[in-house]
């Protein structure tokens, strides 16, 4: 499942070369609160330029795939790309071909999530805690649902149609509610009283509460297990805090002041990177490989678009200076394997700002922040 703005210059693309064999990085157990240390993975010194970029400089095997802003999107298994503009107008694309969904404008559009399959969308429009509201978007059927005003937090199900929301109404609860029934009502979970909240269904049973964070605030995440109804505090007091997931909820990659490193809560593991990027840059994939001549093993890597300047980068506070827009920038593409920090360029160009990167089998899509615009290379 692959979840969570014009056409330009190019210059001449670098092929994907393997860079280095990075560090074997010694395992440890984290904390409770998911903190844990280990060697560092580094990026080789000889990648560290200076950065820059422009709209004039998008690398030409890049490929424009719709002229309109883009506010998110998703790559469903046939191919076809659905996608929430800015004004909340929804399209989908399939072989070059770009089709209007949804004309309905969204006033104060905030996000859009998809559904494990990308045949609904979920968006929040409104600003402030108070003025939150949210609706579904069903792409097959072109109809919008409204959900009930009191509902100021949700996220779908990572396995089917369910949202699990946060309402405010009758002194605060949890519940779900399964969209895909359009008589279904909504199932109350636990009385709780929460304020400008998140959050993130990341496995059947495990919910996070998550407060806002930034460079300046101390935020926490709370985890809820849906069939406990046990609510447990996760990590506590935590600066800059931005998290991505896996696709089965167990491996994270975790910004935090700034530093990155990455998770396994099922295997007890952390890893430390020397490098930084944000999490929206990247995502995790496996790919089957052999581990004798007849066993076969998934090989885990880690994918990310990184800031070529990481000495600049690393002055920026993050995510507060990133978000605000304060700088841009000017990535190229890793793929990092997970047990043993390998290391390979698969991409690399100017002004290119990547964020919400995902995969196919013969293209990486993102997002590139110079222009909001969705572009996608291809792998060699």
């Amino acid at each position: 499942m692959m979840k969570r703005y014009l056409i330009i210059g190019s210059v001449v693309v670098a092929a994907a070369i393997l860079l280095v064999a990075g560090y074997l990085i010694r395992q440890k157990q984290p904390n409770q609160e998911g903190s844990g240390n280990g060697e560092e993975l580094i990026l080789p010194n000889e990648e560290e330029v200076n950065g820059g970029g422009g709209l004039g400089e998008l690398t030409k095997n890049t490929k424009l795939i719709s002229q309109d802003l883009v506010l998110n999107y998703f790559i469903q298994k046939d191919g076809t790309i659905i996608v929430v503009h800015p004004d909340g107008q929804i399209s989908k694309i399939l072989k070059d071909e770009e089709q209007t969904l949804s004309s309905v404008v969204v006033q104060d559009l905030a996000l859009a999530k998809f559904s494990w399959d990308g045949k609904k969308v979920l968006v929040k429009f409104g600003k402030g805690w108070e003025k939150i509201q949210w609706s579904v978007f069903d792409t097959e059927k072109k109809t919008w649902r409204p959900l009930d005003v009191g509902i100021k937090a949700a996220d779908w199900s990572p396995l089917d149609n369910r949202i699990a929301y946060f309402s405010e109404k009758n002194g605060g609860s949890l519940g779900t509610l399964d969209l895909a029934s359009a008589r279904s009502t909504p199932r109350e979970i636990l009385k709780i009283q929460l304020q400008d909240i998140d959050l993130n269904w990341v496995k059947t049973d495990e919910l996070l509460l998550i407060e806002p964070s930034s460079a300046e605030l101390e935020s926490s995440i709370w985890k809820f297990n849906l069939t406990s109804r046990n609510l447990t505090l996760w990590m506590r007091n935590k600066k800059g805090l931005e998290l991505i997931f896996d696709d089965k909820g167990n491996k994270f990659l975790k910004l935090e002041e700034g530093r990155l490193e990455v998770m396994d809560q099922k295997a007890n593991w952390a890893k430390k990177l020397a490098w930084s990027t944000l999490p929206s840059k990247c995502f995790f994939s496996a790919e089957t490989g052999s581990e004798t001549s007849t066993k076969k093993v998934a090989i885990e890597f880690l994918n990310c678009a990184i800031h070529r300047d990481q000495t600049a980068f690393s002055q920026f506070r993050l995510p507060d200076d990133y978000l605000k827009k304060n700088f841009f920038s000017n990535d190229a593409f890793y793929k990092i394997k997970l047990s043993d920090g390998e290391i390979k360029k698969i991409f690399d160009g100017e002004g290119l700002d990547m964020i919400n990167p995902q995969k196919t089998e013969s293209e990486i899509f993102f997002i590139n922040r110079y222009d909001n615009k969705l572009y996608s290379f291809g792998l060699k």
